[in-house]
């Protein structure tokens, strides 16, 4: 994970920000995924629900976590964007300013994990 310098996002693809809890710290949290990869990722143990009481009254140890989509764009949409570091021990040798940018890649695919791909500073030239 260190040498992970960009993350590389399918400009065609559709994305969807969920709202929802870490499943393992139990606080809230927004996550970016393909959409049509949503059931994958928040299927046993999750339940979609648009009411606020399941998000307010969610506590640690509930049997299931609530999640909301809400909003839907296109990877293209995301290009550019920059993000923190996940581990900061670090730094790119060349050209640090660009590192931790989403960029665009049309090897992307939505057949597993989140549509979204972990690049290495060698690959994002």
């Amino acid at each position: 994970m260190p040498s992970n310098t960009a993350l590389t996002v399918g400009p065609k693809i559709d994305y969807v920000l969920v709202e929802t809890f870490n499943q393992y710290t139990f606080r809230p949290v927004k996550v970016i995924l393909a959409k049509n990869l949503v059931g994958k990722q928040f299927g046993k143990g999750f339940f979609a629900s648009n009411e606020p009481s399941d998000f307010e009254n969610f506590k640690e140890g509930d049997k299931n976590i609530p999640y909301q989509i809400l909003s839907e764009f296109k990877g293209a949409d995301l290009v550019g964007i920059r993000y923190e570091q996940l581990m900061p021990l670090a730094l790119p040798y060349q050209n640090p300013e660009n590192a931790f940018r989403v960029i665009s890649g049309d090897f992307v695919t939505t057949e597993d994990g989140t549509g979204i791909v972990h690049c290495a500073n060698f690959w994002c030239r």
